[in-house]
């Protein structure tokens, strides 16, 4: 079963099972709801995105843990997080994990 590159983070067990239902379920959200809504989501990567990377990353309990504090922190004291542009937008950059393990897990 596959491990993160931190080996403190074991991402196999039953879980991995459990994950394919709930990408399938945000690859629905993205190609359908996503695209009615518009992109109004003010942080980067979007919560869709960030929840995929944290279910792969972490595994499915762990990532649907932090996709529920996300989406609870989504659009709120943007004055911590760092700013961006992104499509002549102004975005707020709130990552999970460092940025040099991100290339590992797109």
């Amino acid at each position: 079963l596959p491990r993160s590159s931190n080996t403190s983070n074991y991402v196999g067990g039953p879980s991995v099972f459990l994950k394919y239902p709930a990408e399938v379920a945000l690859q629905i959200y993205q190609r359908i709801v996503s695209p009615t809504k518009g992109r109004n989501c003010p942080m980067i990567p979007s919560c869709s995105v960030y929840s995929q990377q944290v279910i792969r990353y972490f595994g499915l309990p762990k990532g649907l843990m932090m996709t529920a504090d996300r989406l609870h922190r989504c659009g709120h004291d943007m004055h911590l997080y760092r700013q961006t542009i992104r499509d002549g937008s102004i975005r707020f950059q709130d990552s999970a994990v460092a940025s040099e393990e991100w290339g590992s897990i797109k």
